[in-house]
């Protein structure tokens, strides 16, 4: 097992293998299916993870069961300018309890502390108020509307950009 990040009721780890059932009953929920891309049957999913392992898909499980019940991703990463961009998902049953704020802001302060990274962003569909909440509430600040960023089943859809400057949260004392 690699790095595992931490809080008192969850950890984020990188993706593992014996993932791949809990992963699959998390990708099951209609939210969830139709925002990430990953495949959903278990033999696909175990060759995902075993094709991909060293990508930067990490994922939330419950300290106390280890279930599965969310994910993050940080891609786009860039050495040189230092900066990465986050995405991050929550099971229904968990949403609107303080989980994700609570894994994310650890999640964070790892990125900042043992990456040579010192810009975090999250690009946030404008209609998903739940996740531009939690940004802000970790700090995040509203930098720009990029329109029509993705078109998804035929539908444009405009996103936020916000932005997580390590310097800055540093200032914070959420955290």
């Amino acid at each position: 097992m690699g790095i595992a990040i931490k809080s008192d009721r969850m950890v984020v780890r990188e993706i593992e293998i014996s993932d791949a059932k809990s992963l699959l009953n998390y990708l099951k929920e209609p939210k969830i299916n139709t925002l990430i891309e990953l495949p959903k049957t278990l033999s696909g999913l175990e060759k995902y993870i075993r094709e991909k392992r060293s990508s930067r898909r990490w994922v939330i499980t419950l300290r106390e069961t280890n279930e599965v019940i969310g994910s993050i991703v940080l891609k786009n990463i860039s050495q040189k300018h230092q900066r990465a961009d986050i995405g991050y998902r929550i099971g229904a049953n968990y949403e609107w309890k303080w989980y994700m704020t609570e894994i994310l802001s650890c999640f964070c302060e790892y990125v900042f502390s043992e990456k040579e990274i010192q810009r975090i962003q999250a690009r946030i569909r404008e209609d998903n108020s739940a996740s531009i909440k939690l940004a802000e509430n970790i700090w995040f600040i509203y930098e720009g509307k990029a329109r029509n960023f993705m078109k998804k089943n035929g539908i444009f859809y405009d996103f936020l950009l916000y932005g997580l400057i390590k310097k800055e949260k540093d200032k914070k004392s959420l955290w």
